[in-house]
């Protein structure tokens, strides 16, 4: 017991700079496909990892950083990231997530299966509620 209280401390300041964001994506259309991305980021460590789960499922899905690229594009706008999210099943690579982000804005999200060379594009769905503790609030 006096252990457990002698770690107390310690977890919250390991985990004191990890900041979350939750993103909503929709494919849209008749029979949408609604998924879920969280990103965690430690700026401490300089780390990122996270997770995207579809609506329908209750499995997450672990996601991890490939690669990050940031571009000017001019010099009244804000930069342009390019991340890519490599998808991880039963320890294989599965597929690779492409995310295009413009400040506040996502002006693309692609998902492509290496398995069956099928590509998903996303839509940003701003207008779904989310919080760090439930994720997407999908109605």
């Amino acid at each position: 017991y006096f252990s457990f209280l002698l770690l107390i401390p310690f977890s919250a300041s390991v985990f004191a700079n990890v900041s979350i964001d939750v993103y909503c994506f929709t494919t849209g259309g008749e029979k949408p496909i609604n998924m879920e991305m969280r990103v965690y980021h430690d700026t401490g460590a300089n780390w990122t990892a996270g997770f995207v789960k579809y609506q329908n499922s209750k499995k997450p899905i672990p996601i991890f950083l490939k690669s990050s690229v940031v571009e000017v594009l001019s010099e009244d706008a804000p930069y342009q990231t390019t991340d890519s999210w490599l998808e991880i099943v039963d320890g294989k690579i599965t597929g690779i997530y492409e995310i295009i982000m413009q400040g506040t804005q996502i002006p693309s999200f692609t998902y492509e299966s290496y398995q069956n060379k099928r590509k998903f594009a996303f839509i940003f769905a701003s207008s779904i509620d989310r919080t760090t503790e439930s994720g997407c609030l999908w109605e």
